[in-house]
């Protein structure tokens, strides 16, 4: 049986971090104002398990600056590239791939097991206690449970209520890809054209290192609650999610 294509990358982090700065009218640099420093620490775009939000911020302190921000060239940028979070980042679970239809009650505790430890911050217990006082009651009949719009609807304002710091990542990451690959207007003919910095040629510099994404992924294992270790590999749970991301709405019903 062949192989199923893998999923293609997506833009490199790295550039979506440059993009997201403040573009210098008169240079190649960006600026980086204080509040966007902690901005894009918050987001998680910055590697919190191995860097503290004072550890990024002075990490500018060197650069010049003007009166809102530090102004950051290229090749400044490049060496921020060890703060950057260094694993894939997935797509953003959508409860929107999940079609209408019944589902086993015990489904609930997959769901969780396999998917909202990673996007909430919700511990098992509480998830239980969810299940039990407002699921069960509200969605279920029997010993099976009704997957429908109010049901998505009430999940995703949990999901919304508890946003794990992966979750915000993933949303984040989701936006600025899309933006960055949505298409650009033509220019016109009588305008004249940039010439592209090494943050737009569409090779990011950052992939000269490989070794320091291979060093920082094995280091990560994101977000996963070790107090609530539930009887599951981890990367089975890690292939679930990836595989909701991936299933076409025809294969969504299987869950």
């Amino acid at each position: 049986m062949e192989k199923p294509a893998s999923e293609p990358p997506g833009p490199d982090l790295g550039e979506l971090i440059w993009k997201d700065m403040e573009a210098c009218e008169d240079s190649d640099s960006r600026r980086a104002t204080p509040a966007w420093i902690e901005a894009i620490y918050q987001v998680g775009a910055i590697d919190k398990k191995r860097f503290r939000l004072p550890q990024w911020q002075a990490a500018f302190q060197k650069m010049p600056r003007d009166e809102t921000g530090y102004l950051v060239a290229p090749l400044e940028f490049n060496k921020l590239r060890i703060f950057f979070h260094q694993a894939k980042i997935k797509k953003p679970f959508s409860l929107a791939r999940m079609k209408d239809g019944a589902r086993p009650v015990t489904w609930l505790d997959d769901l969780y097991l396999k998917v909202l430890r990673f996007e909430t911050t919700l511990g098992y217990e509480d998830w239980k206690q969810l299940a039990a006082k407002e699921i069960k009651p509200r969605f279920a009949k029997g010993e099976k449970l009704l997957l429908n719009a109010g049901f998505r609807q009430w999940l995703q304002a949990l999901m919304d209520s508890h946003v794990s710091p992966l979750r915000v990542l993933e949303l984040w990451y989701q936006e600025k890809s899309e933006a960055a690959l949505a298409p650009k207007p033509v220019a016109k003919s009588d305008e004249p054209q940039k010439t592209p910095t090494k943050w737009e040629n569409g090779k990011s510099s950052f992939d000269a290192e490989p070794g320091v994404r291979q060093k920082s992924s094995a280091i990560q294992q994101l977000f996963y609650h070790a107090e609530q270790h539930p009887h599951m590999d981890d990367q089975e749970s890690l292939d679930f999610l990836n595989q909701l991301a991936e299933m076409d709405g025809d294969e969504s019903d299987k869950l």
